[in-house]
């Protein structure tokens, strides 16, 4: 974990580490921002990087009851409600 949630935080963070240990570095796993995929992609170019499963999860949770609330609205009106 890095403090500060940039790109350069995250960037700075990996550039302090190491060669070595930059380059024994895999897989990279986070959450969804796009700022960090891009500096691990420059710093850890070798690395792989993926969601961690928190994330996934949360994101398919959200998409899974967004659909839920359009068909729930489509069938019943604006909150359950028929007739508003």
């Amino acid at each position: 974990m890095v403090d500060g949630r940039s790109k350069q935080a995250f960037k700075d963070w990996l550039a302090e580490r190491p060669t070595a240990w930059r380059e024994t570095v895999e897989v990279v796993a986070m959450d969804g921002f796009t700022g960090f995929k891009t500096a691990a992609a420059d710093e850890l170019p070798e690395a792989v990087v993926v969601m961690d499963p928190f994330h996934v999860a949360r994101l398919a949770g959200k998409a899974l009851d967004e659909c839920r609330r359009r068909g729930q609205q489509a069938i019943r009106g604006h909150r359950g409600r028929t007739g508003l």
